[in-house]
């Protein structure tokens, strides 16, 4: 065997060499794709099934959330249908009362205690305000709301006007 031939076994075996890494290569390039595409879809069912839970528990919630609106929804609904029936029922009162007050002849200060018995019990609020005494020490002395005693000086003076 002469060293040509010899050559050319070298780089024939050097050529199957080559072909076998390659084929070696490729086998594990394959092997690790699919590695990665089992790792992937273990972990793509892990997670889904870890957050399936919170989901359903978060619709179970929202739907709750959602019934409860609606109930908050019907209760404001009904409370503002009572408050209209009230508010209509007292102007109604206030018309009625405001006809009565004008329809009677009032003579003095004593007549409208008689016609109005909200008068007749405020009357110490009008005394102390006619003294000059702010709304806050009326409140005060009388132990009941500024507001109160501002309304019931603010309805005097509509009472005087209408007369």
């Amino acid at each position: 065997m002469d060293i040509s031939q010899f050559k050319i076994w070298i780089s024939i075996l050097l050529i199957i060499d080559f072909l076998i890494v390659a084929g070696i290569f490729f086998y594990l390039s394959g092997i690790k794709k699919e590695l990665e595409k089992k790792i992937f879809e273990k972990a793509s069912k892990n997670a889904l099934e870890f957050i399936s839970p919170l989901f359903e528990e978060a619709q179970k919630t929202a739907d709750k959330f959602d019934i409860l609106i609606k109930e908050k929804r019907k209760i404001v609904r009904d409370l503002n249908e009572a408050l209209d029936s009230r508010i209509s029922t007292l102007t109604f009162l206030v018309n009625r009362a405001q006809n009565s007050i004008n329809s009677a002849p009032v003579q003095n200060s004593r007549d409208l205690e008689d016609i109005n018995p909200v008068y007749s019990s405020n009357s110490k609020i009008f005394e102390l305000a006619d003294k000059g005494f702010k709304i806050e020490d009326i409140s005060r002395e009388l132990g009941i709301s500024a507001g109160e005693v501002s309304m019931i000086l603010s309805l005097k003076k509509k009472i005087k006007k209408s007369f």
